[in-house]
């Protein structure tokens, strides 16, 4: 016998179904974003929250309807920074959208926070950070997938300018200018290009690694100068670069290693990673402190963005020596060098900025703990502590941003 089906009853049938339904694909959709926030459509969308079972509340979770914001800070020139909630940047086939792990302060940035003469902020922020280690979130390539951890090289070339096609990429002239979407460190999120990632081995800090572009630079002018076995090296400014400098300079087989800074703090953490001796150069002479100097140093690494740093540079290396301008004064300052005195010693002065292809053996030395970084970074903040942090240069011989701190 066939019993008539009631037009209320089908009708609630047909709604229970439906809610069922609904609930299905929220459970899938929840599932999907459960270990990471949802790539849809190539950005990223909030996260679905467990539990949720009602149909209204699944839709309200759909990618058209929210997007994702992340915390950044926007530089807008003229002094002024600014921490923002923007969009998560979209990713195109050839990028990568990292979770920002951490991002160090590069020394050159603190400029950031000094506000110029007559100068007036720009209409559009950028987002300033170039010392990058992350998380990938999205790639379009299997070598890179969710949940490696990377080091970001800064440098990304365009292989066809002349500085290119003649070796030196990290000249190049159309390297991609950052915006608020691309590249910046000072963010939750940053896309980046496959090419730029180094994979962190499994048992690397994170912290640690957050050195990799800042000793690639370092190893880059140490090949500029060219170290040799038993050679005097003598370091004026006692920084985070410095701090390297001692160590590059030891494991080169540099006989002596002098560091001449004024700040305590920084002398004494150089002797500790390696300096023969320290020396305020207010006090004291370098080249009257120690009778292996007093014909002056084989190699001189100015990390000082000082003109009288690169006088005293020249006139405390020895004949036939080198003097490397790492740390510089700012564009259209010049230093006063005696011509008189490069002829007679026959001095050779080079400059250093970037790096070529020491990026992997920067990775390789701090992983190996040959290279000791942890000690170097004496201050971790988050993101709504950079500006601050930006604004106290001396508080700290290197400074690492953690968005998640």
């Amino acid at each position: 016998m066939v019993f008539p089906v009631s037009i209320p009853i089908l009708l609630f049938m047909t709604i229970t179904n439906y809610i069922i339904h609904a609930t299905n694909k929220l459970n899938a959709l929840s599932s999907w974003c459960s270990a990471a926030p949802c790539p849809a459509n190539g950005l990223l969308w909030s996260r679905v929250s467990d539990g949720i079972n009602t149909p209204i509340r699944f839709f309200e979770q759909l990618p058209h309807w929210r997007i994702s914001l992340m915390k950044a800070i926007l530089n807008y020139g003229a002094g002024d920074l600014r921490l923002e909630s923007i969009p998560v940047p979209q990713a195109q086939d050839d990028q990568v959208l990292l979770k920002v792990l951490a991002c160090g302060i590069c020394g050159g940035e603190y400029k950031l926070a000094k506000a110029s003469n007559g100068a007036t902020p720009a209409a559009a922020g950028i987002i300033p950070g170039h010392e990058i280690i992350g998380e990938v979130v999205q790639s379009a390539t299997d070598t890179l997938p969710a949940g490696t951890r990377v080091a970001v090289s800064p440098n990304y070339s365009c292989g066809l300018c002349e500085a290119c096609r003649t070796g030196h990429l990290y000249l190049c002239v159309n390297r991609p200018k950052r915006t608020a979407e691309i590249g910046g460190g000072y963010a939750d999120y940053a896309l980046v290009y496959p090419g730029q990632c180094y994979a962190l081995p499994d048992d690397l800090e994170t912290l640690d690694a957050a050195i990799t572009e800042t000793l690639a630079c370092c190893l880059h002018g140490v090949e500029k100068v060219n170290i040799q076995p038993g050679e005097r090296v003598l370091i004026i400014g006692a920084g985070a670069n410095a701090q390297l400098f001692v160590q590059i300079a030891r494991i080169r087989g540099a006989s002596f290693v002098m560091v001449v800074d004024n700040l305590k703090d920084r002398t004494e953490m150089a002797l500790s990673l390696g300096a023969d001796m320290a020396v305020d150069a207010a006090e004291q002479d370098p080249l009257a402190a120690s009778p292996l100097l007093s014909n002056g140093a084989d190699v001189v690494i100015v990390n000082r963005g000082r003109p009288e740093a690169v006088t005293d540079a020249v006139n405390w290396c020895a004949s036939s020596g080198r003097v490397l301008c790492y740390g510089v004064p700012p564009a259209g300052i010049p230093a006063p060098i005696e011509p008189h005195l490069l002829w007679k010693k026959e001095v050779s002065v080079v400059g250093s900025r970037s790096y070529g292809t020491s990026f992997g053996a920067s990775l390789a030395l701090i992983a190996s703990g040959r290279i000791q970084v942890r000690p170097i970074i004496t201050r971790v903040v988050a993101l709504d502590e950079t500006i601050d942090a930006l604004r106290t240069p001396q508080a700290s011989i290197k400074t690492v941003i953690v968005p998640s701190a």
